[in-house]
């Protein structure tokens, strides 16, 4: 997974060694030696990840971490703050300040580099979903975002309801921890054994979050296999997907590896049993309320795309839904100068089926057309009805080269199929496909009706070609 990282730290030899290490694993990286320099960074570039050295930047780093999660609302950038950490109320201070994670020195690299992967899964998660909120806002159907103050505060995240369930492989070795976290909590936390949790068909109250205790308690839990199985198992179930995952390790070397292939695996967050139970609960409430936000989104993106935005005869997106995502998909490529790729399909002589056996069988091709469609192409390109038999298809970062090879594919997923109609009658159709490219450049801007009509043009070569084909127009570029 690639990304770009910031490195923080006013020690020059600090800096070079984790950008060498963090390059190694094919990341982008930049280093900043002051506050000053880093701020100015980050107003010239957008960045996937910060790592800042805590101990080394003293209370201004705090100061800085709280000033960007407050810019973002909370979310932003992930940040993990790195250091040589005295106490463990030295460690939970850079989880208030707002890092998503804290790490002290001398740094494992296998954990350092899954932890860096796991936010970054994490990041590029909500992204998504904001993209799609942000096409559904500009549409008007999305509700306004009530923010969640994700600083580290306990504060901030008050009054969420934190669904909370620990899970461990022997309940008597951990409920010393459950009752801990009670009393922390100020509500119960249910022990279960993780097996028998897993064994219910339907989770009576599904938690927001997991506290997996994977400190090896008996000569037989030294094989970790069982921890990886439940994350996979919490990840596979459709009521517990979502559900946030902590992972309780030893603070062994040894764990280190297993909590870096726990975070590889789909857990969201590890910690050692060196923590005390103030940093456990308040990881555990983070999490809650992260995965709340979440779930707000996901809700916000299923209703509004069942709203107003369908076409009611095909189930694919309508003219209007497309427009603005499509508006929205080139803005957010046209800042990283990436491609974005235009289809519109015509289904040929389709008005002959209409007038020889009736508006019902031309309506029920049509579903079968855009259902074979859709099956051709993956679940994040977007495909809509434009027009009466007209369709369009978008899909980012692709090449001119691949973005006609996906129309050919489309093409021939119609070409040769019998559509069977209402009345007996059997009828064989094939669509004609235009293509256009846009690679857009920083500072400009494109238009969507732009790309379609491009498309358009493209499809009309198609068509006064003898139609059943794909044509391209070249890219049109955006400098």
């Amino acid at each position: 997974m690639s990304g770009r990282i910031l490195i923080i730290d006013t020690v020059a030899t600090n800096r070079i060694l984790l950008k060498v290490r963090l390059e190694q694993a094919r990341y982008q990286v930049t280093t900043a030696g002051s506050l000053n320099e880093a701020r100015l960074q980050l107003s010239l570039s957008r960045w996937d990840l910060i790592v800042i050295d805590m101990s080394t930047l003293g209370p201004e780093a705090a100061a800085f971490t709280r000033a960007l999660r407050r810019e973002s609302g909370g979310s932003g950038v992930p940040i993990i703050g790195i250091g040589r950490f005295e106490t463990a109320r030295a460690r939970r201070a850079v989880l208030e300040a707002g890092a998503d994670e804290v790490l002290a020195k001398p740094l494992n690299d296998t954990l350092l580099r899954a932890r860096i992967r796991s936010l970054l899964r994490a990041r590029e998660t909500e992204a998504e979903l904001r993209f799609h909120e942000d096409t559904n806002r500009a549409l008007g159907f999305a509700e306004p975002e009530a923010p969640y103050d994700l600083s580290g505060a306990e504060s901030g995240v008050a009054g969420l309801p934190l669904r909370m369930v620990l899970l461990s492989a022997e309940t008597e070795a951990s409920a010393e921890l459950a009752e801990a976290l009670e009393a922390r909590a100020g509500q119960p936390v249910p022990l279960w054994q993780a097996d028998s949790f897993l064994a219910q068909e339907v989770f009576a109250q599904v938690p927001d979050v997991v506290l997996i205790d994977a400190r090896p308690m008996t000569e037989t839990q030294h094989d970790p296999g069982w921890v990886f199985r439940l994350i996979a198992d919490l990840r596979s179930r459709t009521d517990s997907r979502h559900t946030a995952q902590l992972v309780l390790t030893s603070a062994t070397g040894a764990d280190a590896e297993i909590a870096a292939m726990a975070l590889d695996m789909g857990a969201n967050d590890t910690v050692t049993e060196a923590a005390p139970v103030e940093e456990l609960h308040l990881r555990l409430t983070r999490l809650a309320a992260q995965k709340l936000r979440l779930d707000r989104l996901r809700a916000t993106v299923h209703k509004s795309a069942e709203a107003a935005i369908t076409c009611p005869l095909t189930g694919l997106h309508n003219r209007r839904y497309a427009l603005a995502h499509t508006a929205t998909l080139l803005e957010r490529h046209r800042q990283n100068r990436e491609t974005v790729a235009v289809l519109v399909l015509d289904v040929d002589h389709f008005k002959s089926v209409n007038d020889r056996f009736g508006h019902a069988a031309g309506d029920q091709v049509l579903q079968e057309i855009a259902a074979r469609l859709r099956d051709a192409l993956r679940p994040v390109d977007l495909i809509a009805r434009i027009g009466g038999e007209e369709f369009l298809v978008v899909i980012p970062r692709l090449s001119p080269r691949r973005a006609t090879e996906t129309g050919e594919r489309l093409r021939q997923a119609v070409e040769g199929v019998t559509f069977a109609l209402p009345d007996g009658h059997e009828v064989t159709l094939t669509i004609s496909v235009g293509v256009t490219t846009c690679t857009a450049g920083v500072g400009a801007a494109i238009a969507p009706e732009t790309l379609i009509a491009r498309a358009d043009q493209a499809l009309y070569d198609a068509k006064g070609n003898g139609r059943n084909q794909v044509r391209l127009l070249r890219d049109g570029a955006a400098a």
